[in-house]
């Protein structure tokens, strides 16, 4: 019965993680879908920079939202638990990723 409680409570470990992946990837998305609407297209070659950049600081955000806690938990020597967080983490993605997939199959 323990067993049971502490997988349940494993369950929403890595929401939060996943949540604030999502909304930021729904934001630099939100960007890019409307940064031509506003600034008109740019054809020069600060356009490729500007991609190149943000795809770079995207990573580090991610990386950091992804994996600062469960890098907490290994130097706390719980190596166990911070990789199911990165696991619960990475099956809430997975989750949004399919919601998303639904939505766009709707619409």
């Amino acid at each position: 019965m323990v067993f049971w409680k502490k997988k349940e409570k494993n369950i929403w470990t890595g929401l939060p993680q996943a949540g604030g992946i999502a909304l930021y990837i729904l934001g630099v998305a939100g960007f890019m879908y409307f940064a031509p609407k506003m600034f008109g297209r740019v054809d020069n070659f600060f356009a490729p920079v500007l991609f190149l950049s943000m795809f770079v600081v995207s990573a580090m955000i991610c990386s950091l939202l992804m994996f600062y806690q469960p890098y907490q938990l290994f130097l706390d020597k719980k190596g166990k638990e911070a990789i199911a967080q990165v696991l619960m983490t990475t099956k809430w993605l997975a989750v949004f990723l399919v919601l998303v997939l639904f939505a766009l199959v709707l619409l």
